[in-house]
């Protein structure tokens, strides 16, 4: 008897764990393409959410805009240049910061 109650409570121990596990944290990678096969967007999702550093590609390749994210609220975006410079930074609120690109 004795047994049997203490593997039953490891049972229900492991399923507990695994449901908890496997219910949070759950990321993913996420790829979107151009119809050309040229990278679009590629970031990751944790529990469906954005978060991480999301990448905006344009349509020959070129990183155009980062999104910095966390759990599923936007903290800010990077917008990049041609010159693969970051230029500016925009906040949800509205807020602008423009950076120098020039080097100087």
């Amino acid at each position: 008897m004795y047994l049997t109650v203490k593997h039953f409570i490891l049972f229900v121990f492991f399923i507990v764990c695994f449901k908890i596990s496997n219910g949070q944290n759950q990321t993913k990678k996420v790829k979107e393409y151009y119809e050309n096969g040229i990278l679009k967007t590629k970031g990751k999702l944790k529990n469906d959410l954005k978060t991480g550093i999301w990448f905006y590609y344009s349509d020959n390749g070129a990183l155009i805009q980062k999104e910095y994210w966390k759990k599923g609220k936007l903290n800010f975006t990077i917008k990049i240049n041609e010159k693969h410079k970051a230029y500016e930074i925009l906040y949800p609120d509205g807020k602008v910061k423009k950076l120098r690109t020039c080097g100087c």
